[in-house]
């Protein structure tokens, strides 16, 4: 799997893709809303244009903007290391075989070896075929912000372009707004545009080579 990792680290040289963050309330309203295209070049460099926002401004500026400054804070030097799923930051413990709608994985349960704003503690859901990361869940090891509360975590990956790349995010936490309240927020990524301009993938898995996912 680290291997993995890093041969893909090695190939991606760049994607743009779509994402929309959404906060929805308990009653499943949407409380706040942002649409922003993502452009990534290797080794470090990633930007994000706004095409559209709506809703609460203080979810928008405390979280949203929150989480894309992290992001770009993990890919660059020394951050990018200690984000990085390895032995240096993590033990990690296989737990049981189980299936992921019709793929076959190893579940290993994740320890983060320190209290680190990049690391969590959970599970990963290892591809069996081909040892690329298919899903994680859990929770930060260090509380994210004032702002919010016990983060649980879901994020799913999807084999695109012969790459394994995020697919949706779904966090579950108290976000001190208005009141604690247990908020959903949901992140969907989708139009990937991966190492050429013209070559636009559709999210479907392809006879490429298959490559596991880094976070």
């Amino acid at each position: 799997m680290i291997e993995r990792n890093r041969v893909q680290g090695d190939q991606l040289r760049s994607y743009s893709a779509v994402r929309t963050y959404e906060v929805q309330t308990s009653d499943g309203q949407v409380y706040a809303e942002d649409v922003i295209r993502v452009d990534y070049r290797a080794p470090g460099r990633i930007t994000f244009d706004k095409l559209n926002e709506q809703g609460s401004w203080i979810v928008r500026h405390l979280v949203f903007d929150r989480l894309l400054q992290s992001e770009q804070e993990t890919l660059s030097g020394q951050e990018r290391r200690e984000a990085a799923i390895s032995d240096e930051n993590y033990t990690f413990v296989f737990v049981r075989e189980a299936n992921l709608g019709p793929d076959p994985c190893y579940v290993v349960k994740v320890q983060p070896k320190r209290i680190d704003n990049y690391l969590f503690e959970g599970e990963l859901w290892i591809d069996a075929r081909d040892y690329g990361i298919a899903k994680m869940s859990g929770h930060p090891a260090k509380r994210v912000s004032f702002w919010i509360d016990d983060a649980n975590f879901v994020r799913e990956y999807h084999r695109i372009g012969g790459f394994w790349l995020p697919y949706r995010d779904e966090s579950f936490a108290n976000f001190r707004t208005h009141g604690t309240r247990v908020r959903v927020l949901r992140v969907d990524h989708g139009q990937y545009v991966i190492n050429s301009a013209n070559a636009a993938a559709t999210g479907t898995e392809t006879s490429e080579p298959k490559l596991a996912a880094a976070y």
